[in-house]
């Protein structure tokens, strides 16, 4: 992503279908792009990486010496909490069953712009989350 690229701020409350669908907000699908990763992150929150971003991050990881036994071991960890995801022809983002069940999501979410990226949150982690 280059410098001159649009960044994701603000925050919104989205309803999940019962497909386990959310509307993103478009200026996030715009900044982003179509190509993204969502990411189980901290504090049982969801993230969403343009792909350049986060083959970017992962590359840091995935060059390490592999002698190394924890490096190995964070490399595995860190890929295995990744999944492709793209957006359909509504704007709307399917979240993996398992994905809505790390992070507490039934009905709501709150979706949080953090500049070059943009979290999804059950509305009372990121509550006690922000309060903190």
């Amino acid at each position: 992503m280059g410098a001159d690229m649009a960044k994701c701020f603000g925050q919104y409350s989205r309803n999940v279908d019962e497909k386990g669908r959310i509307i993103v907000p478009p200026n996030f699908r715009e900044n982003l792009g179509a190509s993204i990763y969502l990411v189980k992150g901290k504090n049982n929150r969801l993230t969403v990486y343009a792909k350049d971003d986060w083959d970017e991050f992962f590359d840091k990881y995935e060059n390490q010496d592999f002698d190394d036994d924890d490096a190995e071991k964070k490399l595995t960890l860190i890929a295995r909490r990744v999944s492709d995801a793209k957006y359909d022809k509504q704007g709307r983002m399917k979240i993996p069953e398992k994905y809505l069940g790390y992070a507490g999501i039934k009905e709501e979410v709150e979706i949080v712009g953090t500049g070059r990226r943009f979290d999804i949150w059950n509305p009372a982690s990121y509550e006690k989350f922000s309060d903190e």
